[in-house]
């Protein structure tokens, strides 16, 4: 709990994956978000972290201790999208791969991700792209996705 009441700021949690033909690995790695971008700081949190995949499984649950972690995806096939902070319960942005932010969109699309999921990256990477972190091409290519006609955020 000290990691969270004895520091200033919140983390920022980067995800990729690593594929074999029958397994994914979740690569996450964690450092302070800033809104300015100056990230010299070596602040580092106890991050419980949520992963969701587009296989269909449920939810897989670990917790972040150091600055990176590599967790092996129940269930998850290659190929396929992962979610982190689904519904958007933990305190942390998250920074997707060029790869994994890819496999997002056509469930941002069609609206496989909830509201709450569509919602969550779009604020997550309108941060980063502010900060400096990302860029505004990803966050535009996102917005594309999400302005399919006929469909609402809600």
């Amino acid at each position: 709990m000290s990691t969270w009441t004895g520091q200033v700021g919140y983390p920022m949690l980067s995800a990729e994956v690593l594929e074999t033909t029958d397994s994914v690995t979740l690569v996450v790695r964690q450092q302070k978000f800033c809104a300015n971008g100056d990230d010299s700081s070596s602040a580092r949190w106890l991050v419980p972290v949520t992963v969701v995949t587009q296989s269909g499984e449920g939810p897989q649950s670990f917790l972040l201790e150091g600055e990176k972690q590599e967790v092996v995806l129940q269930g998850a096939k290659p190929g396929t999208g992962s979610k982190l902070n689904p519904e958007q319960i933990g305190l942390y942005r998250v920074r997707y791969s060029d790869e994994l932010l890819k496999r997002l969109l056509p469930a941002i699309k069609n609206q496989a991700l909830g509201a709450a999921d569509r919602l969550g990256i779009q604020e997550d990477l309108f941060a980063l792209a502010k900060a400096g972190y990302s860029t505004t091409p990803h966050l535009l290519t996102l917005m594309v996705a999400m302005s399919t006609r006929g469909t609402t955020l809600c």
